[in-house]
C-alpha cells in the first residue's frame, strides 16, 4: 500500500495519494514521520504566513503587511495553498498557489531548511498539485531558480515542462536631465494597458502579468513618445524594480536611456534599476543588455496542463 497523508479541511480529512503523483519517492517517504499533516491555508493569519515564508528563505524581509500585498497583488488563493507540519506541530514546508480564471500559479513552494532532502518536498507539492485541480484550474505555471536542482526536479517528477528562461537584469543610469520622458500622473491604468502586449512587449511572467501591473499600489509610471516603464522601490533588496517595459517597435537606445533615467532620478539616482524576471529572447533584453545591464538572477519559466492529468 503507498504512503499516504491527510490535508485537514476543518473536521473532514481527506486522504490523498503522494505515490499517485510521484511513485519513485516512494522510498524516500518512509522515515521516522510517516504522516505528514498538510491543511489548507485559509485559516492561518498571514502573520503565521508570512512567518513561514521567512522560515522557508531564510530572511526576515516578509512581514504580514508585506506578504499581504504580496498576496492581493499576484491573486493568492490561500483556500488552496498548503502548509505542512509534523504530527507534533513542528512547521515543514509551504506553497502557495495563485488563481486567475482557469490558470494557476506557484507564488511559493519550499520546506524549511531542517526538514529538506528527506522526501517532505514531494508530499507538500503533490497536495498543492490536488488542491490546484480541486480549484478547477486548467494550468499551473512558476518560476524556479536554474541552480535549484532539487526543486526542479521535484517540478518535472510532477509533469511540469520547460517553457522557457527569463532573467533579471541590473544596471546603473547615471542621473541626468529627464526630457526625453515624464512622468505619467494621470490615467496610470489606461496608459498601462495600452503599452501592454500588441508588438510592444514580450508576454510576461505571472507576477508581471497586466492583471499584476494594475493591481500595484505603490508603481509609477514613465513615458515618452515611445515608450512606459513601470517602477517601484523594491521592498526586498536596494534596488528600483522595473516591472514593466513597454516599447514601440521604432524604439531606440536613447528612448530606453530616457526611461530608464527618468525613473533612477524619481526614485533614487544612488539605487541601480532592476529588471524583474524578463525572458531572455526579447527585445527589451536585447536592448537593456546593450545599455550595460547584465543578469543576476536566472529561472526556468515551467507550466504542467492540468487537462492531462
Amino acid at each position: 500500500m503507498p504512503e499516504v497523508y491527510h490535508i485537514q479541511e476543518g473536521l473532514s480529512t481527506l486522504m490523498l495519494c503522494a505515490a499517485t503523483l510521484f511513485p519513485e519517492a516512494s522510498q524516500l517517504m518512509r522515515g521516522d514521520h510517516t504522516d505528514l499533516v498538510i491543511s489548507t491555508a485559509l485559516r492561518e493569519s498571514m502573520t503565521t504566513i508570512a512567518g513561514a515564508i521567512c522560515t522557508v528563505w531564510e530572511t526576515e524581509f516578509d512581514t504580514p503587511a508585506v506578504y499581504a500585498e504580496h498576496c492581493r497583488v499576484n491573486a493568492a488563493d490561500l483556500a488552496h495553498s498548503v502548509m505542512a507540519y509534523l504530527p507534533d506541530g513542528q512547521f515543514v514546508g509551504i506553497g502557495v498557489l495563485c488563481r486567475r480564471g482557469k490558470r494557476g500559479f506557484v507564488l511559493d513552494f519550499g520546506v524549511a531548511p531542517r526538514f529538506r532532502h528527506r522526501g517532505y518536498g514531494h508530499k507538500l507539492f503533490a497536495a498543492l498539485v490536488e488542491q490546484a485541480q480541486l480549484a478547477g484550474l486548467q494550468e499551473v505555471s512558476l518560476l524556479v531558480n536554474v541552480t535549484n536542482e532539487a526543486a526542479v526536479r521535484i517540478y518535472r517528477q510532477a509533469g511540469f515542462q520547460h517553457v522557457r528562461e527569463v532573467a533579471t537584469l541590473r544596471g546603473h543610469i547615471e542621473a541626468g536631465g529627464t526630457d526625453g520622458a515624464q512622468e505619467r500622473l494621470g490615467d496610470i491604468e489606461a496608459a498601462v494597458v495600452n503599452w501592454f502586449g500588441g508588438g510592444k512587449s514580450t508576454r510576461p511572467t505571472w507576477e508581471r502579468d497586466l492583471a499584476s501591473l494594475l493591481a500595484m499600489a505603490d508603481a509609477r509610471a514613465f513615458e515618452n513618445r515611445r515608450g512606459l516603464l513601470l517602477a517601484r522601490r523594491s521592498v526586498y533588496f536596494r534596488q528600483t524594480e522595473i516591472v514593466h517595459l513597454g516599447l514601440r517597435p521604432d524604439a531606440e537606445l536613447e528612448d530606453v536611456h530616457a526611461l530608464l533615467q527618468a525613473a533612477c532620478v524619481a526614485f533614487d539616482p544612488h539605487l541601480p534599476l532592476a529588471l524583474l524576471e524578463e525572458p531572455l529572447t526579447s527585445r527589451t533584453y536585447e536592448r537593456l543588455s546593450a545599455l550595460g545591464f547584465r543578469p543576476v538572477e536566472r529561472a526556468y519559466e515551467m507550466r504542467l496542463d492540468l487537462t492531462n492529468l
